[in-house]
Formats: C-alpha cells, structure tokens, sequence
C-alpha cells in the first residue's frame, strides 16, 4: 500500500478529491463518510481516470444541500472525456442534494458505474441528459430519490443487475435519442 497523498477531514473533502481526481489515474476512497460541500468534478481529470472506494456502505459521500455530489463534466466545451469509471461506493443525498450523478455539457465516450449505491437525492440519481457513445451500469442500486432512479437521455446503455426501487420518478426513463439500450436482470419501480 503506497502512501496516501491527500487526507480528507469530513469537511469540504470534494477540495481534496478533486486535486487527486486532477492527477488523473486512480484514485481509492478508503472506509469512511467523505463530505462535499460542493460537487465533486471530472473536469480536471484528463481522458482516463478511475474513482473506486472501498464497498458499498463502506465508502460513502453526502453532499450539501442543493448541489450535484458528481458534476461530470469536462473543462473545455467540445472536449469529449474518453474512459471514466466510478466503483464500490455510496452517495448518500442525505434529502438534500439534488443528484447523485449529473452530466452537463460534456461528451464522454465511455463512462462505467460498477456497484454504486445512490440514495436519498431529492431529484435524480443519475442525469445523463447527452453523451457521445456508451454509459454502463453493473451492480447498481438507485433508491428513495425524489426522481428517476436512472436517467439517460442518448447515447448507448447497457443495465445490468441493477435495482431501481422507492424513487418518485420512473426507475429507468430513456429519452428519444437512446441508441441501443440493453437491460439485462434489473428491476426497476417507483413510489406508490
């Protein structure tokens, strides 16, 4: 195990994880709830990089009051991201962040959540309203938000195994624009 270079205090520890996310690579959240007080963003994080933490309810991030916990985005206007992937964690909105996940302008080539809880966001879990090619959902969970569990608007997605429950909005919702859409042993309800 290397030493860590950054140490997050439960306090506006996006500052921290976005100066790692900056240096591109792999970054590793150990046990432990991380607090951002405003989004934790892709836009410094290069072509390539991979955000994984240590298990589902083992690595946890809340977020304040009204913000995206993940803002997907790249710095420059036009630029596509090439391959991002996000594993083993939580992000709790606490019925206070808006979204988990919220892609704005950016264009990504390929981007991949493998066994990711999103719960308790007072809108969507995911918003992906565009995207140049392919987003990936393995093992994932979208629960209790004010919402759709998941939300993509075009491009090509691929759910599997995952579980949409207890979320306002639809489990699923896919736009007009939705190129190939594969949805393998996942199920998807919403509130009563």
């Amino acid at each position: 195990v290397s030493q860590s270079r950054y140490l997050c205090d439960g306090e506006n520890d996006e500052v921290e994880i976005n100066a790692a996310i900056a240096e591109g690579g792999w970054v590793h959240l150990l046990d432990g709830t991380y607090v951002a007080g405003s989004s934790i963003t892709t836009s410094a994080g290069g072509d390539r990089f991979r955000l994984t933490g240590s298990g589902i309810g083992s690595t946890i991030i809340t977020g304040a009051s009204g913000i995206s916990v993940f803002s997907l985005a790249h710095g420059s206007s036009g630029t596509v991201n090439d391959v991002v992937s996000f594993e083993d964690f939580t992000v709790d909105g606490q019925s206070t962040a808006a979204i988990g996940f919220n892609q704005g302008s950016s264009v990504f080539r390929d981007v991949l959540f493998h066994k990711i809880h999103v719960k308790s966001c007072t809108s969507h879990g995911w918003n992906f309203a565009r995207t140049a090619a392919t987003v990936l959902w393995n093992e994932c969970l979208a629960t209790d938000n004010g919402g759709n569990g998941f939300s993509q608007g075009e491009g090509q997605t691929y759910v599997t195994n995952c579980v949409a429950a207890d979320n306002a909005g639809a489990g699923f919702l896919g736009g007009q624009q939705i190129g190939n859409c594969s949805i393998t042993n996942s199920l998807f309800s919403s509130r009563s």
